[in-house]
């Protein structure tokens, strides 16, 4: 009997994710509130590109839960020679939702941020249109064989040849 793949994301794991974030960003916004009109600093900055990065895989793992993928194995490339396997960086394929607010102060950013948990339909739809259209996360890439192995079939021994004068 084969049992059936699981989800990749169960959805009371995107419910707490998503409790735990709302909580961050209401931590964030009191902060905001005290600090009155913060000027950017270095930490600040910090902060809301980390909420964003949370909010943006939250938004990601809901999308792949309403796409209905399951995990699968990881098919088994052969390593040949000259090339190598690269995996790519995850973070290209989550940024597809656009929940960032570039240039904007921080409240408006947190705002957004805000907005976009409790409403995520639109930035869902963003992601799953993406995903449509495929995401490879590993490839071949061509690059030199290691030089031992040319050396050696380079210099390989000659039989030795009878010498007939």
């Amino acid at each position: 009997m084969k049992t059936q793949p699981r989800p990749i994301v169960s959805q009371t794991e995107i419910e707490a994710l998503a409790a735990a974030i709302l909580y961050g960003l209401a931590c964030l916004v009191g902060l905001l509130l005290r600090l009155g009109k913060p000027r950017k600093t270095r930490r600040l900055e910090k902060l809301l590109r980390h909420a964003e990065r949370q909010v943006e895989c939250t938004i990601f793992q809901q999308a792949i839960h309403e796409m209905g993928l399951v995990s699968r194995a990881a098919p088994m490339l052969s390593d040949r020679a000259g090339f190598r396997k690269q995996r790519s960086n995850a973070r290209v394929i989550v940024k597809c939702s656009r929940v960032r607010l570039r240039n904007a102060s921080p409240s408006a950013r947190c705002m957004r941020l805000i907005a976009a948990m409790f409403d995520p339909t639109r930035y869902v739809a963003r992601v799953k249109r993406r995903l449509r259209h495929g995401y490879i996360d590993t490839r071949f890439i061509a690059y030199a064989p290691p030089s031992r192995t040319l050396i050696t079939h380079a210099l390989a021994p000659m039989p030795a040849v009878a010498d007939s004068s």
